[in-house]
């Protein structure tokens, strides 16, 4: 059975990771490359392997078979900063096709939030229209 993937802005309320058996809350700190940003993930979600590419990314995403709970939410302090820029892009479309389902989640609710000072900067790289026409979009097609 598929799981739900939500994509949205927060305002910087949430700065603390924090892990119990029903949810996994990552904050990744401000980060300047894909790398630093899996190795976040990774302090919190222990990989059983290192993700060498978008291929192995989205494999272990879709199935984190290791973990227990079912909610993992994942709050981006600052990603704007991530060299070269096509990763950001490259990483957000990773996400849009997580949250259109051509990707399946197949055990958790994954939540993934952006810093709303960074929302000219997501919707600048993110496929598409802006990422809050493309929630409404969704929303819409949902009901």
């Amino acid at each position: 059975m598929s799981q739900m993937v939500n994509i949205d802005y927060y305002n910087g309320f949430v700065t603390k990771t924090s892990v119990s058996k029903e949810r996994i809350v990552v904050v990744i700190p401000p980060v300047n490359s894909i790398k630093q940003l899996f190795d976040e993930w990774n302090k919190v979600l222990h990989f059983p392997y290192s993700p060498d590419d978008w291929i192995f990314v989205r494999d272990l995403v879709t199935d984190m078979y290791w973990i227990e709970a079912k909610e993992i939410l994942i709050y981006h302090q600052q990603i704007g900063n991530i060299l070269p820029t096509w990763d950001i892009s490259e990483y957000l479309s990773f996400l849009h096709h997580l949250y259109e389902g051509e990707y399946e989640v197949k055990k958790h609710n994954m939540s993934f939030y952006f810093n709303i000072e960074e929302k000219d900067i997501i919707d600048k790289f993110f496929p598409g229209k802006s990422l809050k026409d493309e929630i409404d979009r969704v929303n819409r097609l949902n009901k």
